[in-house]
């Protein structure tokens, strides 16, 4: 039998709190797989527009937009956003995510049909435009990071698994607060004058969270694999 001393116990159980309390601090804000037209969490309605089947949303030519459960105020706390999202193939076009403060679009991402360049964009500051192109009619993994006074984005990275993984951000600012018109941020709006789908779409606190969980088709694919091999061995 192992004995301890109080303190190794003191230590053990302030090891522990602090875990709890780090585990506490990360949270999922609001997530999105598309799997119904009630599917998600975070939010206190359902997505005012488009068409979502097969898990995905499609918005032509149209905005849709959806309430949040609580507002956001990235002043107070790191912010990650992965979204799986498909442009059409107009480069003219413009075809966004964007976050809203009341009626006020406070952050942009996606492309504004000038560039043909995936990019972002708030009230206080230019559009910031990477080198990757969007308007392709493919699905690119968007992933966002905000700190309140610093944005970064990554466009279809290798590995989420860790920050350090991401590697260089394609696109990298700083500056003053981007939330300019200082308030909350309160809404959703997937939109377009051409087409957009997002067939995933999770915001959280740290990108451990934000990373989306395997889907249950991919769960039960990887499951029969598993029985494969075991029944070769």
């Amino acid at each position: 039998m192992i004995k301890r001393t109080h303190k190794q116990i003191t230590a053990t159980a302030c090891a522990s709190l602090c875990l709890l309390a780090t585990h506490t601090e990360a949270a999922v804000l609001f997530t999105d797989d598309f799997s119904s037209t009630t599917s998600g969490s975070g939010f206190s309605n359902n997505w005012t527009k488009g068409t979502i089947s097969g898990g995905s949303i499609a918005v032509n030519n149209d905005t849709s937009f959806r309430q949040l459960s609580s507002p956001i105020n990235t002043t107070t706390m790191d912010f990650w956003l992965i979204a799986d999202v498909t442009l059409g193939t107009n480069a003219s076009k413009w075809g966004a995510i964007s976050i809203y403060a009341g009626s006020n679009e406070d952050f942009a991402l996606g492309a504004d049909g000038a560039s043909n360049k995936w990019e972002f964009d708030t009230d206080g500051m230019s559009d910031q435009t990477s080198s990757i192109t969007c308007f392709t009619g493919t699905e690119a993994r968007l992933v966002l990071h905000i700190t309140g006074t610093s944005v970064d984005m990554w466009v279809d990275p290798s590995d989420t698994s860790s920050v350090a993984a991401l590697g260089v951000a394609d696109k990298a600012w700083s500056g003053t607060d981007i939330t300019p018109n200082s308030a909350d941020w309160s809404q959703i709006r997937i939109g377009t004058n051409d087409t957009i789908s997002v067939s995933q779409l999770t915001a959280a606190t740290t990108l451990a969270e934000a990373v989306p969980e395997p889907s249950s088709t991919a769960l039960i694919g990887l499951g029969g694999i598993a029985l494969i091999l075991r029944r070769r061995k």
